[in-house]
């Protein structure tokens, strides 16, 4: 194989990279060629020592794709990395499977950590508003979990007494509504010695809830709506866990990638140290 052939076969299997790319890697070989030749290497000889072009190519595109990868960590460039790096043979494919798995994990516990970190700095924007200036009001916006509506709903608009429908009232059985003067409601049930009560406070907020049953009882107390305090120590808690996670995230990543770049650098220095 002469050194236009060779190219010109190395130019067909990076077909895949950008014609930049295979511009400056065929001028690299090209100029290779030249510089053995004046050393009185014929093109046959340096051809052969550098191997199957096929083969090179796909090492070379796998440091690309590892280069673009390390660049902009998106699941485009991952899958342009497991797609380079399993075509590279079955011996590669077995190793390399596992740990682009692990780099995926990687990725998604990156994504993770900076969702916590986000969403931590949030929380202490809000608290140390709420706190210094009383915006955005305490307790005025709250989540709807029923999977219906908006995901934010405005509570100070949106707040109403729910209705209360009774039925199947009989002489064990009583309902009482009581209207504190606080503006808060408690309701009270009872059938026998089973007992419901419900305190709600005048801002909206479960104060108590409590259920019986004979001589089973549960109790739940103190159920008001977090405050600027609450929101600033979960805020701080998700910044410090997210910012933790994307610190052993980057860690993870820099020692994944060190080693996965040393293993094909060594791969191709010993294709060129054969046609040396």
């Amino acid at each position: 194989m002469n050194r236009e052939t060779f190219l010109q076969a190395l130019s067909d299997a990076l077909s895949t990279l950008s014609a930049t790319e295979r511009d400056e890697i065929l001028q690299d070989y090209a100029s290779y060629f030249a510089d053995a030749m004046a050393d009185g290497q014929s093109e046959t000889d340096v051809a052969t020592k550098l191997g199957d072009p096929v083969k090179l190519a796909r090492e070379l595109i796998a440091q690309r794709r590892l280069g673009a990868w390390e660049s902009r960590r998106s699941p485009k460039n991952l899958w342009a990395l497991c797609a380079a790096t399993a075509a590279l043979g079955f011996m590669n494919l077995a190793l390399a499977v596992p740990f682009l798995f692990y780099l995926a994990v990687l990725t998604v516990l990156s994504v993770l950590g900076g969702s916590l970190a986000l969403a931590g700095v949030v929380l202490l924007v809000v608290a140390t508003s709420q706190g210094l200036f009383g915006w955005p009001p305490a307790n005025q916006f709250v989540l709807n979990t029923s999977g219906i509506g908006p995901v934010v709903i405005d509570a100070s608009v949106n707040r109403h007494i729910p209705g209360i429908h009774i039925q199947g009232a009989g002489a064990d059985e009583h309902v009482r509504v009581e209207h504190g003067a606080d503006g808060g409601v408690t309701i009270q049930a009872s059938e026998g010695d089973k007992t419901f009560s419900l305190e709600k406070g005048a801002d909206g907020s479960i104060k108590k809830l409590d259920i019986r049953d004979g001589d089973q009882q549960v109790e739940l107390s103190h159920l008001g709506h977090s405050g600027p305090k609450t929101h600033a120590v979960v805020g701080l808690v998700l910044l410090t866990l997210g910012g933790l996670l994307l610190w052993l995230c980057r860690s993870w990543f820099g020692k994944s990638l060190r080693w996965l770049r040393s293993h094909l650098g060594q791969q191709l220095q010993h294709i060129q140290s054969l046609a040396a």
